[in-house]
């Protein structure tokens, strides 16, 4: 380890360049304290490097995520297998615990998609076992605070199941826990055929209207928090288009939906 590389190079290098001080100048005195400054150097390097290899034996022994945090956060360029040792035991409880909690921590921490996969499933089988409102249950109050924001939220499907764009949400806005889960985002797409154009050459362009109902909802109260209709609307067609063109239109895309929770999410705002 580069530390302790330094802690017994430098002292070496230090007294071959007093001796050859002394040497050169034929002091005796010269010598004697440069060994003196030697001796004190090395005797601190001995009792920091003998506190951390303490700290290591104790981190071992107690072969747990604490003792090896606190290993690494007192010696951060320590070790290399302390950062190992600490992952292999975060996971090794996560995965004990098996938790929306434990999973979304060690996905946190270390941007792991293995445990951000174990979290969309348990998170998806407990809303379901604890029945939260998927759909409103009353009118539209404005039950939402900025108090506690972000507000962790869920984006659910009709057909009673997580949407696909849970797992590209941002880690600040994934739940930490069923217990933390404040909104749920249900979210109904649609496409409305406009027509289709035929060419003398080249292939048919067909036009579509691809919409996205929204219906957030408080999961705490099941009141309905707000609405949104996205509607993409494709261009006309024109006389010349490109060869190799068959659709006009595009669905409503995760930025388009994240621009508009951002501010419910993260500052309580709701929209007017």
């Amino acid at each position: 380890m580069l530390k302790q590389w330094i802690l017994v190079a430098g002292p070496i290098g230090f007294i071959l360049a007093v001796v050859l001080f002394s040497v050169m100048r034929s002091k005796l005195r010269g010598f004697l304290l440069g060994t003196g400054m030697v001796g004190c150097v090395c005797f601190i390097g001995a009792l920091l490097w003998g506190k951390e290899v303490l700290a290591w034996r104790a981190a071992e022994e107690e072969n747990s995520v604490e003792s090896y945090q606190a290993y690494v956060h007192a010696y951060p360029e320590g070790r290399w297998e302390a950062w190992d040792r600490l992952r292999a035991k975060w996971w090794e409880r996560a995965q004990t615990e098996n938790s929306v909690a434990s999973y979304y921590q060690f996905a946190k921490h270390y941007g792991d998609p293995e445990a951000r996969s174990r979290m969309y499933q348990k998170l998806e089988a407990g809303i379901k076992a604890r029945r939260l409102p998927t759909k409103p249950l009353g009118a539209k109050q404005p039950s939402l605070h900025p108090g506690g924001a972000p507000h962790a939220i869920v984006l659910w499907m009709p057909s009673d199941m997580l949407h696909k764009w849970q797992r590209e949400l941002p880690i600040e806005w994934q739940p930490a826990s069923l217990e933390s889960v404040r909104l749920i985002a249900t979210l109904q797409e649609s496409e409305i055929h406009l027509g289709t154009y035929h060419f003398d050459r080249g292939p048919p362009v067909t036009r579509t209207q691809h919409q996205l109902s929204v219906v957030l909802t408080d999961a705490r109260t099941g009141e309905m928090v707000a609405t949104k209709e996205f509607q993409n609307v494709p261009r006309e067609i024109r006389p010349v288009e490109n060869y190799h063109l068959t659709q006009l239109g595009h669905p409503v895309s995760l930025h388009e939906l994240q621009s508009w929770l951002r501010p419910i999410v993260q500052e309580g705002k709701l929209p007017s």
